[in-house]
């Protein structure tokens, strides 16, 4: 071979071999990168993780508050209840016997103002004697 062959061979090969060396050290920087950016990811995945688990441990907090909201309404309602139903039936006697009292009045009054006599006949079934005119 030609040593003028052999230098221009040399050559390419030369530059065939920094051109391959470039694209390594590209490739490598490319790939240190993704890593970084990959564990960066990772990071961002486990935080997420954590604040999660966090978030489910507060949302059981407000949930078994929630329930034992609910149980002691529950419970007032009840405790309420009761007093409340004894007050509506002393309410209801209450106006039973006022009613019965002014039914007694009111019987009492048309009977002052009315003659005995006339009570006597209407009671045994006789006409009341008609009012005398003047």
């Amino acid at each position: 071979m030609d040593q003028e062959l052999i230098a221009y061979l040399d050559r390419r090969f030369g530059e065939t071999s920094n051109q391959i060396e470039r694209l390594r050290q590209e490739t490598s920087d490319r790939l240190a990168q993704v890593d970084a950016r990959l564990a960066a990811v990772e990071e961002g995945v486990h935080h997420t993780q954590v604040l999660l688990e966090n978030l489910r441990g507060d949302v059981c907090q407000v949930a078994e508050g929630v329930i034992g909201t609910d149980e002691t309404l529950r419970a007032l309602r009840k405790e309420i209840q009761q007093p409340s139903d004894d007050l509506r039936a002393l309410l209801r006697q209450s106006y039973s016997t006022l009613d019965s009292r002014v039914h007694r009045l009111e019987s009492w009054r048309e009977t002052k103002e009315r003659d005995p006599i006339d009570i006597i006949r209407e009671k045994w079934g006789r006409p009341a004697k008609p009012p005398e005119q003047t």
